[in-house]
């Protein structure tokens, strides 16, 4: 669950999906202009900017009947880490998803063990603070 985003504060707009069609991703700042009891808006800065996106208030998702052209974040930095945390995912993935052996040292692979018990432990040992990089946003997938 996302904080209640506050009146005026400004966020970072994402084109996915349909909006991201024809253009690259890119950050767009937004202004909060109307907070609700289940939802609140969005519209870019400046003043010949007549978009206005209406989010869910717990998930941040944008409200449509179709498909969301856009994904919310705090900050630059945010989205920052997403991208990297999307890079690092598809590197291990390629090195160890493949048929067959994979094709690390043994010293390595223990290495990676090692880390991977080591993140189990403290997720077990604190469920709701488990991994904030993977929160599920709108549009899904990567935005590489």
């Amino acid at each position: 669950m996302k904080r209640k985003p506050i009146l005026g504060e400004s966020l970072f707009s994402l084109n996915i999906g349909n909006a991201a069609r024809y253009a690259p991703p890119s950050l767009t700042p937004v202004h909060v202009s109307k907070v609700g009891r289940k939802y609140f808006e969005c519209s870019e800065l400046g003043e010949r900017s007549h978009r206005i996106s209406k989010y869910d208030l717990i998930t941040w998702r944008e409200v449509t009947d179709y498909i969301a052209n856009s994904a919310l974040y705090e900050t630059a930095e945010e989205y920052d880490r997403e991208l990297e945390t999307n890079r690092l995912e598809k590197q291990i993935w390629a090195k160890v998803a493949g048929y067959g052996r994979i094709d690390l040292p043994l010293q390595t692979l223990r290495d990676i063990a090692a880390l991977i018990s080591a993140n189990a432990e403290v997720r077990d040992r604190h469920p709701e603070g488990g991994n904030e990089n993977h929160e599920n946003r709108a549009g899904g997938g990567s935005l590489d």
